[in-house]
């Protein structure tokens, strides 16, 4: 039998979502890209029909169906979108268009131990029992939390499930008794993360939490191995709120900004406190950054702040400018100036990069990983792998008050004016040419298990052939001569050296 969709618009009150969590999902995916009032009118209840994987469908219904596939700047706030079927099965076609949950391999073949495996080498915690834990059923879609609900072991629930409120900057809030903000917050993350190891972008987390707030994973699902309970009106409320903060992110404009950091080294190897020579304000555009160590705060790494830019070379000459005023700030002319990922022992240095005007989805933190970090990864000094023990991991990302997100995965590449041009180009060609590369990007398991355990040979494989994905994209040659370098650096099998004084390669004196 035909599986048969029926799609129609309807007013702001009138709306309202059908009870398959499936279909939720991709009712939230139309409402957050495709929103112009000539999309899918239906009021004749045009049938749209999925056979044996592919959509067909009849007259007005097919062209606008193509036009949605098609057109990546449809976009109004009133529009509405009411989803039914008649087979369980017709999420399929969601999950080909959309490429969620497409590359799930890792789920589907890894045992228990290796999903375990695969979360310690990403920093999540497994263990086995936390002290007066409590278990909770939480729902995770493109890293958003959509429902959460305490259960016992055995999948039961033991009260309500709860929707999931946002304020403008995509942050949960909460103000119950049940759980903190903050945890519930970190809840989301630690989920998303365990998801996003076993290449799932939507399913259910089994977390549990501690009396102090511990966080471990106990167990995912993919969405097509349902172990839904009777929440979908809880998930329903949150995609409503969700798709409406992203319909108001969408009018943002697209900026890139960074923060990448260097340290401060004397004639003995040894760290000289940043604090030494800068001030521990964060708003000033150059300050010294905070870590605790020994349960002390210290200040040892110089931070660079530049205001978010529109284009990548934009960004590059205000940091230029900025190191030469940091330059003019250290009266220690003993000292160098070194970056990479790990130039001194135990002292992680970080490349992050911010975007603004863009949401972030599992399929976009890929990207990044695949011609970013991972190219960047494969000319790195050998001597900076420490840095992974802690930081570094595939795919990690900090959501932003401004309404956009951190990509926290680089060390920091201000080794070299080819280094940073080439990490922030690629940044934003990912954030530009993102409808692009959703449909056309392949990363491989292999390369991704390649860079947790620094096999260069395989890296450099990896990246050649992401970066050759990257050079047919139509932007591609206007950005060509800030990319190239790094290019011809795998090629050659270079790597960067993080003892060096950074000025040098900078020209500054």
């Amino acid at each position: 039998m035909n599986n048969k969709w029926y799609l129609q618009l309807g007013d702001a009150n009138e709306y309202k979502f059908i009870a398959q969590p499936e279909l939720l999902f991709c009712a939230y995916e139309l409402l957050r890209t495709a929103t112009s009032n000539d999309v899918l009118v239906n009021d004749e209840e045009h049938k749209i029909t999925n056979e044996c994987g592919h959509l067909t469908a009849e007259g007005d219904a097919h062209r606008k169906m193509k036009q949605l596939e098609q057109d990546d700047d449809l976009h109004s706030e009133k529009t509405r979108i009411w989803l039914r079927c008649d087979q369980h099965y017709t999420h399929r076609y969601y999950y080909e268009a959309h490429h969620i949950n497409i590359v799930s391999e890792s789920y589907l073949a890894a045992t228990t131990a290796d999903r375990k495996r695969i979360w310690k080498t990403r920093g999540l915690r497994v263990t086995e029992q936390l002290t007066d834990e409590r278990l909770f059923l939480v729902r995770i879609f493109d890293f958003c939390l959509l429902s959460w609900q305490r259960v016992n072991a055995d999948l039961k629930p033991m009260q309500t499930a709860n929707s999931v409120a946002r304020d403008h900057t995509m942050q949960i809030s909460y103000a119950g008794s049940i759980i903190s903000e903050k945890t519930l917050r970190q809840m989301e993350v630690y989920a998303s993360r365990a998801l996003y190891a076993l290449w799932l972008d939507a399913g259910s987390v089994l977390v549990a939490i501690s009396g102090t707030g511990s966080i471990a994973i106990r167990e995912v699902w993919s969405l097509d191995d349902l172990q839904y309970v009777d929440d979908q009106q809880a998930i329903s409320m949150s995609l409503v709120a969700l798709s409406e903060i992203a319909s108001e992110q969408r009018e943002h404009k697209l900026l890139i900004g960074a923060d990448p950091e260097f340290a401060l080294l004397n004639s003995s190897n040894q760290i000289v406190p940043a604090s030494n020579f800068f001030n521990i304000d964060s708003d000033t555009k150059i300050g010294a950054d905070a870590l605790m160590s020994r349960q002390k705060v210290v200040y040892p790494v110089v931070e660079l702040r530049p205001s978010p830019q529109r284009l990548p070379l934009q960004l590059i000459n205000q940091m230029k400018r900025l190191l030469l005023d940091a330059a003019l700030h250290i009266d220690d002319h003993e000292l160098r100036c070194v970056a990479g990922a790990m130039p001194a022992a135990g002292l992680a240095l970080g490349g992050h990069i911010h975007f603004s005007g863009m949401t972030i989805t599992p399929r976009l933190l890929r990207i990044l990983d695949g011609i970013v970090a991972i190219p960047l990864a494969t000319i790195e000094d050998p001597l900076g792998r420490g840095r992974y023990k802690r930081y570094g991991a595939l795919g990690d990302y900090r959501r932003q008050p401004h309404g956009g997100f951190e990509y926290r995965t680089p060390p920091s590449w201000l080794i070299s004016p080819a280094t940073a041009k080439a990490a922030l180009t690629l940044a934003y060609i990912a954030m530009k040419d993102y409808d692009s590369l959703a449909t056309s990007f392949s990363l491989k398991q292999a390369w991704c298990q390649a860079y947790d355990e620094g096999d260069y040979e395989l890296l450099a494989v990896a990246s050649r052939t992401m970066l050759d994905q990257i050079a047919k994209l139509p932007s591609y040659s206007e950005h060509a001569n800030d990319i190239e370098p790094l290019h011809r650096a795998i090629a050659e099998q270079r790597h960067w050296d993080e003892q060096d004084d950074i000025r040098k390669r900078w020209g500054i004196p």
